[in-house]
């Protein structure tokens, strides 16, 4: 009875161990809400859309490392991880001058009331 026990004991704690260095090496979700919601709070004509678009506003791909043209101008001014919302909003001013890879600019497409990122720009 006492060995089932001891076995049982051990079991646990090797299992626990198992999920413990599992969920330190698993890949973490950097989910950046603020960008979204800072985008779609400066842009009101493109709230609905962006909303919809969520990440793809910014990304491509099913890697958020893949940035389309808009997505990459924005990092140039927001840096990495910015989480104030001023900065955001301040660096998606900043990026509206900035053109895409056919010559136009953030600022032109978002007043046309299209996305400004490469795929929705087409």
């Amino acid at each position: 009875m006492r060995r089932t026990a001891t076995v049982r004991s051990l079991s646990v704690l090797g299992m626990a161990a198992v999920v413990i260095l599992l969920s330190a090496v698993a890949n973490r979700a950097e989910a950046r809400p603020m960008y979204l919601k800072a985008f779609a709070g400066k842009y009101d004509a493109l709230k609905a859309e962006a909303t919809k678009q969520k990440c793809n506003v910014c990304h491509f791909g099913k890697t958020k490392k893949n940035r389309n043209d808009f997505g990459s101008a924005l990092m140039k001014h927001t840096g990495k991880n910015q989480k104030s919302m001023k900065d955001i909003e301040a660096a998606l001013v900043k990026t509206e001058s900035e053109k895409n890879a056919k010559g136009v600019t953030f600022g032109s497409l978002i007043k046309a009331g299209k996305l400004p990122g490469a795929a929705s720009a087409e």
